[in-house]
């Protein structure tokens, strides 16, 4: 995986024509973050974290979802160890701060819970 400060510059930079995503060498787990977290949870299952050291929401994802979201696309490419799947319409994100205050309430919740 990149280095997380090119992540999260191409997270900036994201004008929601774009889900960035990322293989985690060596387990076959898909991961992407930020907005691209936001719309993968949108078009397939996902598992949702927030990560504090990148300040970011991630959407963490099998091998057989990847296939499921570069299906629903119009465009993959691979460059410099991330795959863009290219939308076709700019992805609404309009519920993007109320969807990252949610997924670090719920990761609170989870973390307060005594085992």
């Amino acid at each position: 995986m990149k280095n997380y400060d090119a992540i999260i510059l191409k997270e900036i930079r994201n004008s929601g024509k774009a889900i960035y995503v990322y293989k985690i060498p060596y387990i076959g787990i898909y991961v992407s973050f930020g907005l691209s977290a936001f719309h993968a949870a949108h078009y397939i299952h996902t598992t949702i974290s927030y990560s504090d050291e990148l300040l970011l929401p991630v959407a963490i994802f099998r091998e057989y979802e990847f296939f499921v979201l570069k299906n629903k696309v119009k465009k993959v490419d691979y460059d410099d160890g991330a795959w863009t799947f290219h939308m076709s319409d700019n992805l609404n994100y309009d519920n993007y701060g109320n969807w990252i205050d949610s997924v670090k309430e719920e990761r609170k919740t989870i973390i307060s819970q005594p085992i």
